[in-house]
C-alpha cells in the first residue's frame, strides 16, 4: 500500500470539502478568525455589528468550556443588545433551512 504524507493529505481533503461546495478561506492567525466569524455572522444575520458588538458576541460564544453546552450555544440564537439600544436577535446555524449555512474549510498552517 503506498504512502503519502500528511502534507499531502491534508490537501486532498480541502480540496475534496471546495469540490463539494466548501469555501476556501484563509485563516492565518487568530485575528484572521475572528475578523472572519464577524464578516460570516455579519453577513448571515444581516447586520453589521461594532467590535464593542462583536464582543459581546465573544463573550457569549466562550462562556463556556463544556462540548455539550457549546453546542447548545451554537444552535440557539442570541439577544444583543446594540449600542443605539436596540436589540437585535443573532443566529449562528439555521437547522431549519440548512442551504443557509455556509461551511468554510482552510488548511492548517504550522
Amino acid at each position: 500500500m503506498p504512502t503519502q504524507s500528511e502534507q499531502t493529505l491534508e490537501n486532498e481533503l480541502v480540496d475534496q470539502l471546495v469540490a463539494q461546495g466548501h469555501e476556501r478561506v484563509k485563516v492565518e492567525d487568530e485575528a484572521s478568525l475572528l475578523a472572519n466569524l464577524k464578516t460570516q455572522l455579519e453577513a448571515f444575520n444581516g447586520v453589521t455589528l461594532t467590535d464593542s458588538e462583536f464582543g459581546k458576541v465573544m463573550n457569549h460564544l466562550t462562556r463556556s468550556n463544556a462540548v455539550f453546552e457549546k453546542a447548545k450555544i451554537l444552535r440557539d440564537w442570541m439577544a444583543l443588545e446594540r449600542e443605539d439600544g436596540e436589540t437585535v436577535y443573532l443566529d449562528f446555524l439555521d437547522e431549519n433551512q440548512l442551504e443557509r449555512n455556509l461551511f468554510e474549510v482552510t488548511p492548517y498552517k504550522n
